[in-house]
């Protein structure tokens, strides 16, 4: 029979990909959203600056919405986390308005200061995570949320080289 710290442990090596006990909590979601990071940079590297405003990436969206979505979107989950663990209660966000919000907010900003702000803000969400105890990735919730920030700039990486693709970058 496994005792319940070992079968705690199974059920977060399933989630967060982690095998060995003396990993840190959170290093398999930290390998995921690594790659996954790594992954929307590649895409977004060697862009010329004039094409950063050009729509159609997204949407309507050109790469520099999306780039300022990204800092949005994981500063939204960097806060949310942070309120979850402290126990108070989060409320559905309603992702249009925030999306529309931030786009909006960001349109007058250079590639050269949201690149800088998206960087910071991954880099807190990283240094968050990383520090995450096994109880509080255990949180209900918090792990769906954090997997789902994980695959989040991916998603945007593939919109990125599509477009690349389309218009000969």
């Amino acid at each position: 029979m496994l005792s319940d710290d070992t079968a705690a442990d199974r059920e977060q090596s399933r989630i967060d990909g982690s095998k060995d006990r003396n990993q840190a909590p959170a290093a398999g979601l930290l390998r995921r959203l690594k790659a996954n990071w790594d992954e929307w940079l590649f895409a977004l590297a060697g862009l010329p600056v004039s094409r950063l405003t050009e729509p159609g990436v997204a949407g309507d969206w050109s790469v520099h919405d999306l780039m300022g979505h990204v800092a949005v979107w994981e500063g939204l989950a960097l806060d949310r986390t942070r309120r979850l663990i402290t126990g108070e209660v989060v409320e559905r966000v309603d992702w249009r308005t925030i999306n529309s919000r931030g786009v909006a907010e960001r349109a007058g900003r250079s590639g050269m200061a949201l690149r800088a702000d998206m960087e910071r803000t991954h880099g807190q969400l990283v240094a968050f995570i990383g520090g995450l105890t096994r109880a509080e990735l255990r949180m209900t919730g918090l792990r769906s949320r954090l997997r789902s920030t994980a695959t989040h700039s991916q998603e945007h990486a593939a919109q990125v080289r599509a477009w690349r693709g389309r218009v000969g970058l």
